[in-house]
């Protein structure tokens, strides 16, 4: 090559990459995607980087030389019945609860990302048994991936040893036969509940198949995408999700899902999202899991403003109705209801409260910092967190939020330098420690990521957490516990 792949030029294709197909590459990937690049540039006849650059920026040849590259960058890492118990929530709750329901005796399920197709074959061999049990029903499963030699692959239906890594021999034995040596290729009766499609999931056209779709399996993709890109997603699937249908995510994945209208449920020890019927997002129902709420703080009326109240007549009709007092709860309901707006007005008019205590300060700080990042707002979290500091250097929650900021924007260093301020402050700060540990196999450092996990276990196991990000958060500590030892069996 005659010129160097530059930090400049790598910021530029990468974000060219990440418009196309949402995967976003790390900083430490330079030299990986410099060598795919310089593959591709000696398959066109190209021997200068920016000269690359500029075909994959231009109209003609342009987009077909992108989703070349993309393809190059995708990880096919998949196997049959990867993460058993989603296919058991599936088989024993999912299945009969959908035909219970469903006047038309028909699923749908969609595999999105599917990759080479063990995942699809998986949800076949579930719904050829549910027939078994539950008499006939018209079932099909929709693969579709980016990469379009993975889907060559899923149509052949032939598969190495790797992929049955995870496989129990009825399944083996029953859906497959021996076609050479350590191959077995997928059994014919599976094939008419199948079909794979080409598809990018940031085009907004969608696939031909994906309609009236009961279930979405969509594991282990997002964790390739840029935050912002994750945000459009997750809208986009839960417009393509019917009502009272289930979402399936990887077990590290939900703990950093915000969707408006899926509700998490627990299925056993798997969680997974469920479609509020009815409601275009706006419902106000939402599946609460906190164990203990932060004790309200009154913000009194002035007894001015009071005593003219009194003084008008119940009987007259336009009357001002008395506001409901704003307390720390109602503010912390709005949030957790996902009503943004009216949680941040009554976080503005709380804050100017002239008998505001500067712990209260404090409390409704984070709070907001909280309800910042939940809004993509990074930049206004990170500065509350600041004033918090200024307030309070030693606060732990403070720190583990500019940390948790960090890492939504993989500054990993800086992620790890906040989570671990914030447990020298607060030892028992478990969504910190749990943090750390994605951090720290984020960076290939799989004993120090085994520690913090199974340090995230015993925080909880021992009900020492009762920290405002863990309870704002949302989520249940069986929840967290799942995760972690999932992480911990992903890991080895």
């Amino acid at each position: 090559m005659h010129s160097e792949f530059t930090k400049p030029l790598f910021d530029t294709v990468r974000q060219k990459i990440s418009d196309y197909c949402g995967i976003f590459l790390g900083d430490e990937q330079q030299n990986e995607l410099a060598r795919k690049v310089a593959d591709r540039m000696e398959r066109v006849g190209i021997f200068r980087y920016p000269q690359y650059v500029a075909l994959l920026s231009g109209e003609e040849g342009g987009p077909e030389e992108l989703r070349r590259l993309s393809e190059l960058i995708t990880n096919n890492e998949t196997y049959f019945f990867r993460e058993p118990g989603h296919f058991q929530a599936l088989r024993s709750f999912v299945i009969p609860e959908l035909l219970r329901r469903k006047r038309e005796k028909r699923i749908r399920i969609w595999s999105a990302g599917c990759s080479t197709g063990e995942e699809v074959y998986t949800l076949a061999m579930v719904l050829h048994e549910a027939r078994l049990v539950h008499g006939p029903f018209d079932a099909r499963v929709i693969g579709t991936d980016i990469d379009r030699q993975a889907l060559q692959a899923a149509q052949r239906g032939l598969y190495g040893k790797n992929s049955f890594r995870s496989i129990e021999n009825h399944y083996l034995k029953t859906y497959f036969t021996t076609s050479g040596p350590d191959r077995r290729k997928v059994d014919e009766r599976l094939r008419p509940l199948v079909q794979f499609e080409w598809h990018n999931l940031f085009d907004e056209r969608g696939g031909n198949a994906l309609r009236d779709i009961d279930v979405i399996f969509f594991r282990n993709v997002s964790i390739y995408f840029a935050r912002e890109k994750i945000r459009l997603i997750n809208e986009r699937l839960s417009q393509i999700l019917n009502d009272q249908g289930f979402l399936f995510l990887g077990s590290s994945e939900t703990l950093h899902h915000n969707f408006g209208n899926l509700q998490l449920v627990e299925v056993g020890d798997v969680f997974l999202y469920r479609k509020i019927s009815g409601d275009n997002g706006t419902s106000r129902e939402r599946r609460s899991s906190v164990e203990s709420p932060p004790v309200p703080v009154e913000v009194p009326v002035p007894k001015s403003r009071a005593r003219k109240r009194q003084a008008v007549p119940a009987t007259a009709g336009l009357a001002e109705p008395e506001p409901e007092p704003i307390t720390f709860d109602l503010i912390f309901a709005r949030y957790r209801e996902g009503l943004y707006a009216e949680c941040g007005k009554l976080i503005e008019r709380y804050l100017a409260s002239p008998r505001l205590h500067a712990a209260e300060t404090v409390q409704l700080l984070l709070l907001r910092s909280h309800l910042h990042i939940a809004q993509e707002r990074l930049d206004e979290a990170r500065a509350d967190c600041k004033r918090v500091l200024e307030i309070d250097n030693v606060n732990g929650e403070a720190y583990f939020l500019g940390g948790l900021i960090a890492y939504y924007r993989s500054r990993w260093n800086e992620a790890s330098e906040g989570f671990r301020k914030a447990l020298f402050l607060r030892p028992g700060l478990s969504l910190a420690h749990f943090h750390l540990a994605l951090v720290f196999r984020q960076e290939g450092m799989a004993e120090d990521a085994r520690r913090e996990f199974r340090n995230t276990i015993r925080v909880l196991e021992q009900r020492m957490d009762a920290s405002l990000s863990f309870a704002a958060l949302g989520y249940s500590s069986a929840y967290l516990i799942n995760s972690c030892k999932q992480q911990l069996k992903a890991i080895g």
